[in-house]
């Protein structure tokens, strides 16, 4: 079994590589008909939209609120791609996995996994719904990429038995794709 540690390191390096995946891959494509500046400005909003992380800074929170409409188009874009969701998808479970375990939540009751489990299960909405409210009791963030993906349908519900190595393997072989992998 993983020790805490090490599912902290997966889940920054899962983070790390697919928000500059998700932005080099962004930025390529947009660099075809888009102006330079603006081309990079909006690649670097999209994988903090889509995982609906907060801005780092005033004027990229503007520039969001800004081009809000064109983020979405370029997200709607993404998650048209059913192999990106299932990348994104293990991604985001990774990245709230470890911040899970940062705010101390125990793995031995692991209320993440549950969480998983029931958010699987078409019959297991209600029980996912207290689930989670018991999770943003320990910090508000830790569904977040998760709430976010499903928010613009490319979020693919996690099998019974997650791998958090495969899911980032998955991400790691994205972003050696697009020259940005750095290998936890």
């Amino acid at each position: 079994m993983f020790g805490d540690a090490y599912l902290q390191k997966i889940a920054s390096a899962t983070w790390n590589e697919m928000a500059m995946g998700l932005g080099i891959a962004s930025l390529t494509r947009l660099r075809a008909y888009e102006h330079e500046g603006f081309a990079a400005r909006l690649a670097a909003a999209i994988p903090m939209q889509i995982f609906n992380e907060p801005a780092p800074d005033p004027v990229s929170a503007a520039f969001r609120v800004e081009h809000e409409r064109r983020i979405a188009d370029e997200i709607k874009m993404i998650v048209s791609d059913e192999n990106m969701c299932e990348v994104l998808s293990g991604g985001a479970y990774n990245v709230a996995y470890g911040r899970y375990i940062k705010a101390g939540g125990s793995r031995i009751k692991n209320n993440y996994f549950s969480y998983i489990l029931a958010d699987a299960s078409d019959a297991g909405s209600d029980q996912a719904l207290l689930i989670a409210a018991q999770l943003n009791t320990l910090d508000r963030s830790i569904l977040r990429p998760i709430y976010s993906l499903k928010e613009s349908r490319g979020w693919h519900p996690r099998p019974g038995n997650p791998n958090e190595k495969e899911y980032y393997e998955r991400v790691h072989q994205f972003a050696v794709i697009v020259g940005v992998a750095f290998k936890a």
